[in-house]
């Protein structure tokens, strides 16, 4: 799990569970359908190549702001 805040109104919590990484407002809990497709993203999408057998996130994710 990780934290995430655009230090004013937007506060998140991103899960990772097996493929997916979901995307959850820190207040609600509800996911924020603006992120990736209704609230989450499938991480083996878009690798340029077949995810013949699993993708899963092991790691807290890291954010940075892109400029």
């Amino acid at each position: 799990m990780t934290y995430w805040s655009d230090g004013e109104k937007d506060r998140r919590i991103f899960v990772a569970a097996r493929q997916y990484l979901y995307a959850l407002n820190a207040d609600t809990g509800k996911p924020i359908e603006t992120f990736g497709t209704s609230g989450h993203l499938d991480l083996r999408e878009d690798l340029g190549r077949d995810a013949k057998n699993w993708v899963t996130m092991t790691t807290p994710a890291l954010f940075t702001k892109i400029c």
